[in-house]
């Protein structure tokens, strides 16, 4: 990811007698390096970054603030969330290392970064997708639900009505915990 040289170089591409002005190799925000995208939604992006200072892996949620005003009360739910996230401290739930937001005034743009932890192993889906038939094993379903049992009760002691999780969510027929 960083062999590439330095962001600001201004090489020129000749291609058939064309010359294109030569894409930086990385992109570089506050510290951290740019890198894949892990994940996208309609309001959001998630991408692996590089910590330049401490060379820790983050993942870098990418919040496009002028979509989020096209809905109603979400700036102000992100701000709850945020505020909620940062107080989070626990091994079952992914860690917020710094929230800021950077202001384009040239393109109107406005985007939140949120840095977390980077939670290396893919996602729960990937997991069903590569599961006989789709179905966790018995012991795995139990593995996850007393994972969200636990994050999701910490999130609903510490942050009490204003939580983002609540532990209906997380609920699984009563055989699937029994491991």
């Amino acid at each position: 990811m960083l062999d590439g040289g330095d962001a600001s170089t201004s090489a020129v591409v000749v291609d058939h007698g064309i010359e294109y002005a030569a894409k930086p190799p990385y992109k570089l925000v506050r510290q951290y390096v740019m890198g894949d995208v892990l994940g996208e939604g309609s309001q959001a992006k998630v991408r692996e970054a590089l910590d330049s200072k401490t060379l820790r892996r983050v993942a870098i949620k990418i919040i496009n603030i002028k979509q989020l005003r096209k809905i109603r009360n979400a700036e102000a739910g992100l701000k709850r969330e945020l505020s909620i996230h940062r107080r989070l401290k626990h091994p079952h739930v992914v860690e917020m290392i710094e929230c800021f937001t950077i202001e384009k005034a040239e393109k109107q743009k406005e985007k939140c970064y949120v840095v977390l932890e980077h939670v290396p192993g893919g996602s729960v889906q990937d997991l069903l997708d590569g599961a006989p038939d789709g179905v966790l094993p018995l012991e795995w379903r139990g593995a996850f639900y007393a994972s969200f049992w636990r994050a999701s009760n910490i999130a609903t002691r510490r942050a009490s009505s204003t939580a983002t999780l609540s532990r209906r969510i997380y609920w699984w027929p009563p055989t699937a915990c029994c491991v």
